[in-house]
């Protein structure tokens, strides 16, 4: 039996992707980093008062449901896409 390799049908998994370069790290813009930016915004977020919170978490409520209900849509569009 021939191995994944050394069938022509079946590429050498390896070097598929030899002729790709590395993607070199990317700079941050050195301000604040991620983990930061998240511990950052948890502190301010429990800093502010019920009735606050409560007025963003009404306006998230509200922004689900509307995606739910695009979401749905757009899958019953694109099941009767499929039908057609």
């Amino acid at each position: 039996a021939k191995l994944l390799g050394q069938n022509p049908s079946f590429p050498n998994f390896q070097n598929v992707n030899a002729h790709k370069k590395k993607r070199s790290h990317r700079k941050t813009h050195g301000k604040i980093g991620f983990a930061q930016m998240a511990k950052h915004i948890g502190q301010a977020w429990k800093k502010l008062d019920d009735c606050t919170q409560s007025l963003f978490e009404a306006e998230a409520q509200k922004d689900k449901a509307r995606y739910i209900k695009e979401i749905q849509e757009y899958n019953a569009e694109i099941k009767s896409r499929k039908e057609t």
